[in-house]
């Protein structure tokens, strides 16, 4: 005989919600200090955000099965029968037809009420992959047609109120998802900067970049280090902090570099003609004019052609590739060049396109596909600069070292 229960109605979904989300800080904040910070957060905020999201249920029409048993039923709860003596059970003989209802997802939502409900529930056994909704019918002389028409309607009605709770339930689970592997990502890199602060580092991570005095107001920059599936691989060895360009430095270089480029814009007499080099220059003087480097009066310095360049303990943090826009494949190329100089982490990456093709609005459309399909791509950032697409890479060879890369669309006047 199959129990079936009352569905959705034993706990609050908001609690089981905040429930896992309390888990999932709890195991981050005692997850090994030195594997956290020797992981890409980027990677362990999506393993935990996969560990701990509540998996919605889909219910897998396509794989109903019904089964047929002999049963009985108290006769003092059919219609139409009339029983004398209804102090005691009536058995008489009836038939259950049991369907069985397959499903994908977390079981425990079918205990759990969302903040829209129904006082009527609908009712199932549950088991681990699949609901049992079983009716009764007792045997009399109506026809088999009847039967199986009023048997099928009973089950419809049923599913239907299952579906319309889980929808209701969707209302709260959806946003929870979506938001978890950003709030993982948030708590991670706070315990990060408290495992630095312990650990007294902090201090040893600064790369200033002190402005000269007639600079645009800036205030001065710190930087600073900052499925469910097995946690990223990561060695468990001390952690080496590393210098970084801070997000703000590094949102700021950029704003200079489009400064630089609204100026090549207006004078398309003077840029005309001009080589990926010499272009680059004017990007150098711009730069050094709001900062100065530790010991000498220039921090961006060129390195071969094309590129511009931060550097610190004779390595670099930040790196911008110049490159002539000649189809996908010439971006390509300017990232495989940025990966190739890469090697601490945090490091702050910018390729400047400069487009001499008139269908600027083209080339910006055909960056975020190209950039996707290059191996060492992660996942999309947010970005607010005009023309600019941003986007989080690994490495090749460490995918735990992620570098921040942004592409600049210049328009630069053609010859």
């Amino acid at each position: 005989m199959i129990r079936q229960k009352a569905l959705f109605t034993q706990y609050d979904l908001r609690s089981l919600l905040a429930e896992s989300e309390s888990k999932m800080f709890g195991e981050i904040d005692t997850y090994n200090g030195d594997r956290l910070l020797n992981t890409s957060p980027t990677d362990l905020a999506a393993f935990f955000a996969s560990k701990y999201r509540i998996e919605p249920v889909e219910i897998l029409h396509d794989s109903i099965e019904v089964s047929q048993t002999e049963s009985t039923v108290d006769a003092r709860y059919l219609r139409g029968r009339v029983v004398i003596d209804r102090s005691r059970p009536v058995l008489v003989p009836a038939v259950t037809v049991t369907f069985q209802v397959p499903y994908s997802g977390d079981s425990r939502i079918f205990n759990c009420r969302g903040s829209t409900f129904s006082l009527a529930p609908p009712s199932a056994q549950v088991t681990s992959s699949a609901l049992r909704i079983a009716v009764t019918r007792a045997d009399g002389n109506a026809d088999a047609t009847e039967e199986a028409e009023a048997i099928r309607q009973h089950f419809d009605r049923e599913l239907a109120a299952i579906k319309q709770c889980l929808d209701w339930n969707d209302q709260l689970l959806r946003p929870f998802n979506e938001a978890l592997e950003a709030k993982a990502l948030e708590h991670i890199n706070h315990r990060r900067k408290r495992l630095l602060a312990n650990q007294d580092l902090v201090a040893n991570l600064g790369f200033p970049l002190r402005q000269h005095k007639d600079a645009a107001t800036y205030t001065p920059p710190e930087v600073r280090r900052k499925v469910r599936a097995t946690p990223p691989p990561a060695s468990n060895k001390p952690f080496t902090p590393e210098p970084a360009l801070s997000m703000r430095d590094y949102e700021h270089v950029l704003e200079l570099m489009l400064l630089t480029a609204r100026m090549i814009e207006r004078s398309p007499s003077t840029f005309s003609t001009m080589s990926e080099e010499n272009l680059r220059n004017h990007f150098l003087i711009v730069l050094n004019s709001h900062y100065e480097g530790q010991a000498t009066a220039e921090t961006f310095n060129a390195s071969g052609k094309t590129d511009i360049l931060v550097r610190s303990k004779d390595r670099s943090v930040f790196i911008a590739e110049c490159k002539i826009w000649r189809g996908p494949k010439s971006l390509l190329d300017g990232v495989d060049q940025l990966l190739s100089y890469t090697t601490w982490r945090d490091t702050k990456t910018a390729v400047v396109l400069l487009n001499r093709t008139k269908n600027i609005s083209q080339v910006i459309a055909k960056v975020p596909p190209t950039m996707k399909q290059h191996p060492q791509f992660k996942q999309e950032r947010q970005i607010s600069l005009e023309g600019g697409y941003r986007c989080l890479m690994s490495h090749e060879d460490d995918s735990n070292r992620e570098l921040v890369l942004t592409v600049l669309v210049i328009d630069v006047p053609g010859a």
